[in-house]
């Protein structure tokens, strides 16, 4: 099973500078969020965690929030691409429910300073880290919206109002980040387990019949 590495992908770098340092204060930097918080983080805690110098920082970016911006920009895009592939790879909709699970859980494990930073981060009131986070969660509840309209029309998951459809996907995805943010911290169940349960909690919850795949 594949995992995301340490910290999110980023996108390509300016123009300037060397592509292998922009990376090395994009790593360093995560840590250093996900440590500290956003608010107690100054530039030159990352150059410190990074070995480099105050104005090499400066050389890729211009202040600690575009550079966390960025970390989080790229790690709520690189989620919701592989949810929904991992989702789009299944035919029938409990193997699809669960391949979005684990993509998920997946990511979360293989990138657990990102999720620390994005789960604590999510609370705060500031407009552009409000935008990311509501890209994120956007971008899995699109995922999974998708998949149980495709359901109700084949006939597998019963009729459901657009209301009633809208809290069950926002209650099942703030429920898979609750569980991955004990799973960051060291909750006993297993990421597998987690994963078996969760599926079949919601495929048994709104399925007309789970016995077979169509």
């Amino acid at each position: 099973m594949d995992v995301e590495p340490r910290s999110p992908q980023i996108p390509p770098p300016e123009p300037h500078g060397r592509p292998e340092t922009r990376q090395e204060l994009l790593k360093g930097a995560i840590e250093v969020f996900a440590s500290k918080g956003y608010a107690d983080t100054q530039v030159r805690d990352i150059v410190r965690a990074c070995r480099c110098g105050i104005g090499t920082f400066y050389q890729y970016f211009r202040n600690k929030d575009e550079i966390f911006l960025e970390i989080l920009h790229a790690g709520a895009h690189l989620l919701q691409q592989r949810v929904s592939t991992r989702a789009a790879e299944k035919q029938g909709l409990p193997s699809a429910i669960e391949a979005g699970m684990r993509a998920f859980f997946d990511f979360v494990d293989g990138n657990r300073p990102y999720f620390i930073v994005l789960f604590r981060e999510g609370s705060v009131p500031r407009p552009a880290i409000r935008a990311v986070v509501n890209q994120a969660v956007g971008g899995m509840a699109l995922v999974l919206r998708d998949l149980l309209r495709r359901g109700i029309e084949g006939g597998r998951v019963r009729p459901l109002k657009e209301d009633e459809l809208e809290v069950i996907v926002h209650g099942v995805i703030g429920a898979c980040m609750h569980l991955a943010d004990l799973m960051v911290h060291g909750f006993a169940v297993p990421k597998e387990e987690m994963i078996l349960h969760a599926t079949r909690a919601l495929v048994e919850g709104i399925a007309k019949e789970v016995n077979s795949e169509q």
